[in-house]
């Protein structure tokens, strides 16, 4: 009996994370260039910071926090290649949903999401390491944002 319920429980944790990806993870990798810019045009400056803050939040719980735990507990056992492998296909993905701001931030967006990766996982106390990294990710969008679109 224990054996069936460990079974449901895996089938559960499973197909969370698959909703989680299609639904959070694989929507932004296809938004237009076109769609953003629309947005920021319609927004106040004080609505787009609103914005940025609240977008480097959520994309460091789902990117950095939830995917490579998720995963790592839905495929394994792993060994250290496939863990890799595995952290490098999520760093892609964040880097992917920045595609509608072109080549350049796609690069940045790798190269960032992988060196925030890193930190978090440096970290002694996990809270800390989010705090961190939310903070670095939101500064980093202000100063990117207001540069690129001229928003102040």
């Amino acid at each position: 009996m224990k054996e069936n319920n460990t079974l449901q429980s895996i089938n559960l944790k499973t197909l969370f994370f698959i909703f989680v990806t299609l639904f959070l993870v694989l929507p932004p990798v296809f938004v237009t260039k076109n769609n953003s810019q629309l947005y920021y045009a319609q927004t106040k400056n004080r609505d787009a910071i609103s914005m940025l803050i609240i977008m480097a939040i959520y994309e460091e719980l789902l990117y950095r926090i939830y995917l490579p735990e998720a995963a790592k507990q839905t495929f394994v056992p792993m060994s250290k290649k496939h863990f890799i492998s595995l952290e490098c296909a999520i760093v892609l993905l964040f880097a992917l949903a920045h595609r509608w701001q072109g080549g350049f931030a796609v690069l940045y967006a790798f190269f960032a999401g992988a060196f925030f990766r890193f930190v978090y996982c440096l970290m002694p106390y996990k809270t800390l390491g989010f705090v961190i990294i939310s903070l670095a990710h939101i500064a980093n969008n202000l100063i990117f944002t207001f540069y690129l679109h001229g928003l102040f």
